[in-house]
């Protein structure tokens, strides 16, 4: 059984403040924790109120101390206060100046936790007859210490399949994470993407390195069991296939499996240069099954497709299936002659959210649920379609510039860390500390939800995206809590 612990420590644990057995300690049951409180935007009506949650912010823990002894030793223990305090603000601008500062609290039975320090202060207490003179072999200060707002573990978490990790396809490979501890989502110590084996055709894999990638975690919400991330375009008379083809202009393409996620590809061969609308796609067609409610959420949507040259538009609509009203993202344009991946834009399954009503029922809803696809023509002959890969939006980052490759001289690895005072970062580095270039990296609450969640991930090369493509991932995490450890 770990016993009660209370002390301020540095990373690696070679400095240490005790703050319940040291020279500077919790005098006459002077602490009581303050647990972050999530702050929550109002909107007051005349008769209640709606909520929204904007953050937690950060804690102050108030401290009584009292050290003891003569006055070099109450002076040397005020001092190592100062420098845990100091050094934890200097920390918190600059992760190269000294190493994290921490403050770790346990109580019997419980695990280690610990909660990164940015700071604080600390004045004397003056009541007679004790002042800062040091005239006595006592003195007491209050102090408040600045601190994260969140508690995590100290040991670090890693996934079953670790060291090797698991190899996922980069068209809306999954891996799924369960059991994850904590009562708040966790951070991500550090997310490393290699190169996996192609396993269909392996010598097409591998000609160029992965340098973007899109992974989301998608939380449980209403099950996982029969979520689908990869729709494909090609419709639903092809096996495999998704989509209602709405423009005559439009028609299944026969394409070999290196070129297509499936057997085909929705081809539209344009006959205007107008905005016309080429095909539809519904949950109901996308599961199958009865369990539309697992697609609850909201996605990037990204679009595998390609021109044969020149260029042309791709717009995406979401909304309800037989509604007129629905919802028009930007076009984007699409002048790749080979395979890549367009954003298309956010959606949100069922439109108005994870709501229950009372009227024609949650998982309904979300059945009906429908993605269209319009394209313009400019100066191309035909324009691709092979899939969408919907990428969870509200846990996401996105990478650029990576590198991803296995070669003959070393495995090159991109990595996404997030440091302990949140800052996101991402490099690349090969087998013997080969370093390459920053990674740019777009997080978004790039956070792992607790208990069960699932990655989606894509991923391409500079000029193509090669289906066969596998990408390795192994993920370390940091469960966090709001006080205690369960």
């Amino acid at each position: 059984m770990m016993p009660y612990r209370l002390r301020l420590v540095n990373d690696d644990e070679t400095e240490e403040l005790d703050l319940l057995h040291g020279p500077l300690r919790v005098a006459n049951w002077g602490w009581t924790t303050q647990p972050a409180p999530l702050k929550q935007s109002e909107l007051v009506l005349p008769f209640g109120n709606q909520a929204s949650s904007v953050g937690y912010s950060p804690a102050i823990e108030s401290l009584s101390l009292a050290t003891f002894g003569c006055q070099d030793d109450i002076r040397q223990a005020v001092r190592s206060l100062e420098t845990f305090l100091e050094n934890a603000a200097a920390h918190h601008d600059d992760p190269l100046v000294y190493s994290p500062q921490w403050i770790e609290w346990i109580t019997p039975g419980e695990a280690p936790k610990r909660s990164l320090l940015t700071g604080g202060t600390w004045s004397p207490v003056t009541n007679p007859p004790i002042w800062p003179m040091l005239e006595g072999t006592i003195l007491r200060v209050n102090s408040a210490i600045r601190r994260h707002p969140l508690w995590e573990n100290v040991s670090i978490s890693v996934d079953s399949k670790a060291p090797v990790g698991s190899d996922v396809s980069s068209v809306g490979g999954t891996y799924l994470i369960t059991g994850n501890e904590g009562d708040v989502p966790s951070r991500i110590e550090s997310m490393r993407f290699g190169e996996g084996e192609d396993i269909i055709y392996p010598y097409l894999g591998g000609l160029a390195a992965i340098t973007k990638i899109w992974a989301g975690f998608r939380p449980e919400y209403k099950g996982l069991t029969d979520f689908v991330p990869v729709w494909e375009c090609e419709s639903t008379g092809t096996p495999g296939g998704h989509s209602t083809i709405d423009d005559a202009a439009t028609l299944d393409n026969a394409a070999p499996l290196y070129i297509s996620s499936n057997v085909s590809t929705a081809q539209t061969t344009f006959v205007d240069t107008n905005l016309n609308r080429i095909l539809h796609i519904t949950i109901n067609n996308v599961s199958g099954g009865a369990n539309y409610s697992h697609f609850a959420g909201r996605y990037l949507v990204l679009c595998r497709c390609w021109v044969d040259a020149g260029e042309a538009f791709l717009q995406m609509r979401h909304g309800w299936e037989d509604s007129a009203s629905v919802t028009a993202c930007d076009p984007v344009k699409v002048d790749n002659d080979r395979a890549l991946y367009k954003e298309l834009g956010t959606i949100q399954i069922p439109p108005p959210g994870l709501w229950e009503t009372y009227y024609g029922g949650f998982n309904d809803q979300c059945g009906r649920f429908t993605i269209w696809l319009y394209s313009q023509n400019v100066d191309a002959d035909t324009m691709d379609l092979d899939c969408l890969v919907l990428i969870p939006a509200d846990y996401i980052v996105k990478v650029e510039d990576a590198y991803i490759w296995t070669e003959a001289a070393a495995n090159y690895y991109s990595v996404i860390e997030t440091l302990p005072n949140e800052r996101v970062i991402g490099y690349s580095y090969g087998v013997g500390a080969t370093y390459r270039a920053n990674m740019s990296v777009s997080p978004n609450q790039w956070y792992m939800p607790h208990g069960t969640s699932l990655l989606v991930v894509a991923g391409e090369e500079a000029a193509d995206q090669v289906v066969d493509d596998m990408i390795n991932i192994i993920p370390r995490w940091y469960p966090r809590w709001i006080s205690y450890r369960q």
